[in-house]
Parts: C-alpha cells; sequence; structure tokens
C-alpha cells in the first residue's frame, strides 16, 4: 500500500486508527479488490496526508459503512489535527442529523451549465 510511506506527514497512528483492513482474501493485497468504503478510507487518508488548510471532499462517505463515516466525521470534526482547517463536504446526504454536525450548509437547490 502506498499511502504508509509515500505521504512522510502522516502518522502511524492515522493510519491503524482508520486502516483496519480484513484479511478475509488469504492475506493478498490486491487493491483490485477493495471494496469502495476502503477505497474512500484510503482517498481520505491522503487528503489528511497533504496536511492542507483546506479540504474539499464530494461525496467522501456514500460507499463507507457507518461505522468510519462515524470514525472519519468525528476526526473531521474534533481532532487536534484538524483544529484550525475548513473542511468542504459535498453530500447528497440532507439529513437533520448529519446536517447539524456542521457549522454553516449552502443547498444547491438547481445547477445549470
Amino acid at each position: 500500500m502506498t499511502v504508509y510511506g509515500a505521504y512522510p506527514g502522516v502518522s502511524r497512528q492515522i493510519l491503524d486508527r482508520f486502516w483496519i483492513r480484513k484479511q478475509d482474501n488469504g492475506g493478498e493485497s490486491d487493491c483490485q479488490k477493495m471494496s469502495g468504503g476502503e477505497k474512500q478510507i484510503i482517498a481520505f487518508l491522503r487528503v489528511v496526508a497533504r496536511d492542507a488548510s483546506i479540504l474539499i471532499m464530494d461525496e467522501p462517505f456514500a460507499a463507507m459503512d457507518a461505522e468510519n463515516t462515524e470514525k472519519i466525521q468525528d476526526y473531521l470534526l474534533h481532532s487536534e489535527e484538524m483544529s484550525g482547517k475548513t473542511v468542504i463536504l459535498i453530500t447528497h446526504d440532507t439529513s437533520e442529523e448529519t446536517l447539524a454536525k456542521y457549522d454553516r450548509i449552502v443547498r444547491v437547490n438547481e445547477f445549470h451549465c
């Protein structure tokens, strides 16, 4: 996995917190066999590793299970590492429970090209 050395800014603690892959494929590490949620976790780790002051995330939880979604949202909203950063989250999840977690909400009703 390229995340484990390709991004020196990401700590092993963050990787271990979010990347616990079940070895249900005999220990094989074929990225083609990753689920959509696993691919989204890898994308999230890449974003965090860049240590940018602004993060733009488009449907980051669409294929992720509820447990990982909750862990990542908690990290984005409450971790010391994310303090002072701006997170722009694009989502189709308009449930009150989800939207209540964020400071500002911009709703796009119509979009014409």
